[in-house]
């Protein structure tokens, strides 16, 4: 996913590159940075003229960095279920960094939506029902509770796995 530039942990990491590489009058390396990062190409041009002060706000480096996750992940995907999960988490993800803590969070290295799947997954397994091939494993819950997932996975991670066990508790008991 980040291959020329790596990735980056935070939205200043991200400005920081792209200053030097504004600063070495790099403006194709400073383009294709942009394009890996998932950012808009007009934005990068405001920062070359000179526009606008950095390349990337908290928030939209956190959209970019969605976007790249969606074309990884979902654009790609020949499994159906994953495509969806992914497309719905990270739809609500989108909505989510408006907040900066939340965007700042989205920008951690190695944080991706593929982790928030596995988790739900490895969580439903433990209470599936059935036998043999006829086993199924389903996560299920509200959009908030989906919502409050995500948001623990990316702030609160240690309380991940709790937080989705709770999906199966129903008045008291599992």
């Amino acid at each position: 996913m980040f291959d020329k530039f790596g990735e980056f942990g935070s939205h200043e990491e991200l400005n920081m590159a792209a200053a030097g590489l504004l600063e070495e009058g790099d403006t194709e390396s400073l383009l294709a940075l942009t394009e890996e990062n998932g950012l808009d190409q007009d934005d990068a041009q405001e920062y070359i003229d000179g526009s606008v002060p950095e390349l990337a706000t908290p928030i939209v480096a956190a959209v970019g960095r969605l976007s790249i996750q969606k074309n990884h992940l979902v654009t790609n995907n020949k499994n159906v279920a994953e495509r969806m999960a992914y497309s719905v988490m990270l739809s609500m993800l989108q909505t989510m960094c408006t907040d900066e803590d939340m965007a700042a969070a989205i920008m951690q290295k190695g944080k991706t939506v593929a982790d928030i799947y596995k988790a739900m997954e490895d969580e439903a397994k433990k209470h599936a029902s059935g036998s043999g091939q006829n086993r199924q494993a389903i996560s299920c819950g509200t959009d908030q509770e989906l919502r409050n997932i995500i948001r623990t996975y990316y702030i609160a991670p240690a309380q991940l796995r709790k937080k989705i066990a709770a999906l199966y508790v129903f008045d008291g008991e599992v």
